[in-house]
């Protein structure tokens, strides 16, 4: 039951959103046990960011937030893999994009909490 957001400084289209969309569904699956299924996805274009006080043109701000924890090895795939999605959907360099994770030892789904 993950969900990631995505808050990038670059305006999304809908065929960009769609691509963003299904590459983080496929991503997720990296992680043993997440599937795209279960998969949350939120995300905002045109988000003011700065980096050392400056205004970043192109660049994204991740959350990824799971139920649960994942290897180490696995969030870096993870890692990766956005960084990758991101240069080739938006033109992001992943100088300019940060990717938190999140593990959540528990979990609201379909009203109940797990």
């Amino acid at each position: 039951m993950p969900f990631i957001e995505v808050k990038t400084s670059v305006h999304l289209t809908n065929e960009s959103s769609n691509e963003l969309k299904s590459g983080l569904g496929e991503i997720i699956t990296l992680i043993p046990g997440k599937t795209e299924a279960v998969t949350m996805i939120g995300l905002v274009g045109n988000y003011d960011l700065y980096y050392g006080g400056v205004d970043v043109d192109k660049g994204a701000y991740v959350e990824v937030k799971m139920y649960k924890t994942a290897t180490t090895e696995a969030k870096a795939a993870v890692n990766k893999g956005i960084c990758d999605l991101l240069k080739k959907t938006l033109s992001i360099d992943a100088d300019y994009v940060y990717i938190a994770f999140f593990e959540q030892p528990e979990w609201g789904f379909k009203g109940t909490l797990i």
